[in-house]
């Protein structure tokens, strides 16, 4: 009850930030200024506890089958998968709610959304460019799981661990580097008025 609290209290309050916005500046100003920081605002609004149990659930399965099967194609190891636990010969992973891929998401939604808002793409393209991040942060996850895996088979639990506390930040930096790429292949050529690259 109270996380649903939490995100009526936070929609509310966008909200009234957004009527202030209006009211304060204009219809104009608030199209070209205020709407940009709301959306950015919105993703830092929690989210509803059953929707972030079931996308958290859902992301957990896709991240496993999809580990699973690029293990699997790449003729590595046999891994089978039982629930969201891969098992392979020598090594066992469970891949848990931390593992969901869940943050990564929401990070590669935000640094999307800002990266649109700071580009010089056009609407359309800056929606497709939002739009990729879903795929991106799913395929992040999936190889950075893979790799865990990988690790594990090959070396043992520990540095299969070790790399698991730092795959987090190595997962950013790549949907970073796909979002930018993305960009620049969409016909991007300034950011926050500087050249791409």
């Amino acid at each position: 009850v109270r996380a649903e609290m939490q995100a009526a209290q936070s929609i509310s309050f966008l909200g009234i930030v957004a009527g202030a916005a209006a009211f304060a500046g204009g219809w104009n100003w608030f199209r070209r200024v205020a709407l940009p920081a709301l959306a950015l605002l919105a993703l830092a609004m929690p989210l509803p506890a059953p929707l972030l149990h079931d996308a958290t659930a859902r992301l957990q399965t896709l991240s496993a089958s999809g580990a699973q099967a690029l293990l699997n194609v790449t003729g590595f190891a046999p891994v089978t998968r039982s629930g969201n636990v891969l098992i392979m010969p020598q090594y066992t992973m469970d891949v848990d709610t931390p593992c969901s891929g869940l943050q990564t998401l929401l990070t590669a939604i935000a640094l999307s959304v800002a990266l649109a808002l700071l580009s010089d793409l056009p609407r359309a393209r800056s929606l497709v460019l939002i739009s990729l991040a879903v795929p991106v942060a799913i395929l992040s996850n999936v190889l950075r799981i893979a790799l865990i895996g990988v690790i594990g088979e090959c070396f043992g639990a520990t540095p299969a661990h070790n790399l698991h506390d730092a795959s987090g930040y190595l997962g950013t930096v790549f949907c970073s580097g796909l979002l930018l790429f993305a960009m620049w292949r969409m016909g991007c050529h300034r950011l926050a008025g500087q050249p791409l690259f």
